[in-house]
């Protein structure tokens, strides 16, 4: 954010700088979070922003509003009932994973081998249905399509799918979040807790706090005592990072389910969490006989 704001200051500041956003209904809470950023920055410099989205309220409040027909939606849903069956088929089984994906996802997903599925990809590009990204990957032309087409598959099927697609994803080397994803959406929690601690820390390590609490919210209630433990630390963690108070119920819950070699690192934290939270009687209370011991947590105690 801190770097992105002095990029937009220093613009600004030379001329009357507007800055455009696409496509912004698959824009990941983190994205969100900085595009609303950006926006508080229009009150006091010459900036303004151009967000464009499918109908729904995506930015938030604040923002000035112009609806537009789109005619051409008409057109991508013709492309797609004119597009060979085996084609159709490959993308809905992609289509319940979202209207983004990339080449690996879409390899363990079609139900197809990697040559058929290259071929059939090749014929979903040149239909229109689909289109490329920047980044690498594809979506659908219209997300509407994506979830018509994850629509037709039966319950039953749309989490056999999800099943199918973790595992191959899993055995592809995929980043442990698309497993997880995958795994949650087929309804198969306690599978997910591994890739989804994972994908945790990755997300901690990279201060994207959203999905740090994203993942906890997700898997907290179903991971066993150790994983339980590591999950709350890293979600208080997060919402301390966010200047959330509910920081130090979740410290407390990790307290009461930790370790004894746990416990000394999670009273330091739960004492910064209540002093951030203006508790102080917490804090003392937290910190009442605690010192360093010569474990990886001494630079949080000390600075606690």
């Amino acid at each position: 954010f801190v770097a992105v704001r002095e990029l937009v200051v220093q613009a600004a500041a030379r001329r009357p700088t507007l800055i455009a956003f696409d496509d912004l209904e698959l824009a990941d809470d983190e994205t969100l979070a900085l595009v609303r950023h950006v926006a508080r920055l229009a009150h006091r410099h010459p900036l303004a922003l151009l967000c464009a989205h499918r109908p729904g309220d995506v930015v938030g409040p604040g923002f000035q509003r112009l609806t537009l027909d789109a005619p051409a939606a008409a057109g991508t849903t013709e492309g797609l009932h004119t597009t060979p069956a085996e084609v159709r088929e490959a993308l809905a089984r992609v289509a319940p994973g979202g209207p983004s994906f990339d080449l690996l996802e879409f390899r363990a997903t079609s139900g197809v081998d990697a040559a058929r599925g290259d071929r059939l990809l090749d014929l979903a590009l040149a239909s229109g249905v689909i289109v490329p990204v920047v980044h690498g990957g594809f979506r659908f032309a219209d997300p509407d399509d994506a979830a018509r087409l994850a629509e037709s598959l039966p319950p039953h099927r749309r989490s056999e799918v999800h099943r199918s697609a973790a595992r191959e994803l899993e055995v592809l080397g995929a980043p442990p979040d698309r497993v997880a994803t995958h795994l949650l959406a087929a309804g198969e929690t306690e599978a997910a807790i591994t890739p989804g601690l994972e994908a945790t820390r990755r997300a901690a390590a990279a201060q994207l706090h959203l999905e740090v609490l994203r993942w906890t919210a997700a898997l907290v209630d179903q991971a066993p005592r150790a994983e339980r433990v590591e999950l709350l630390r890293l979600r208080g963690d997060a919402l301390v990072a966010s200047g959330d108070p509910s920081a130090v119920p979740a410290y407390r819950t990790a307290l009461s389910l930790a370790a004894p070699r746990e416990v000394a690192g999670l009273r330091a934290r739960l004492a910064r969490a209540a002093m951030v939270a203006g508790d102080l009687a917490t804090a003392t209370e937290a910190l009442d006989g605690l010192s360093p011991g010569g474990g990886n947590d001494d630079g949080e105690i000390l600075g606690a």
